[in-house]
C-alpha cells in the first residue's frame, strides 16, 4: 500500500523537523561546552534539571515560533501561551534526555 503525503502533510513534517533541528541546537550548545566556569554558571542558575529543561525547551519554542510566526497567528501578538502542543512535542522527544543531561553535569 502505497502512502501518499499531501503538501499540507508535508509542511507540517517539515516544520516538526526544524523544531527537533532548534532542540537539538540547544542541547548541543550545553553538550559540547567544557567550560567549568560556565557549568558551574548553569548549574547555579537552573537549580534543578526540571527549571533547566523548561529553559531550554522555552528558548527552542521561542525561536520555532519566531521563524514560523506568520504560520501560527499571522494577526495575533507572540505569546507562548497559545502553543502548549509544542512543548509536549519537545517534552516527549526531549525531556528525560535534557533532564540527564543536566544531572550528569551539575551533580
Amino acid at each position: 500500500m502505497k502512502i501518499i503525503i499531501t503538501e499540507s502533510q508535508n509542511y507540517i513534517l517539515r516544520r516538526i523537523q526544524q523544531l527537533n533541528d532548534i532542540v537539538e541546537n540547544e542541547i548541543n550548545l550545553f553538550k559540547i561546552n567544557e567550560n567549568p566556569i560556565l557549568n558551574h554558571y548553569w548549574c547555579k542558575e537552573y537549580k534543578s534539571a526540571d527549571n533547566f529543561f523548561k529553559e531550554k525547551c522555552d528558548l527552542s519554542i521561542h525561536e520555532f515560533i519566531s521563524q514560523n510566526w506568520d504560520f501560527f497567528h499571522p494577526e495575533k501578538s507572540k505569546s507562548l501561551d497559545s502553543f502548549h502542543f509544542l512543548n509536549k512535542l519537545v517534552e516527549e522527544k526531549y525531556g528525560n534526555y535534557i533532564r540527564n543531561m543536566f544531572v550528569r553535569k551539575c551533580q
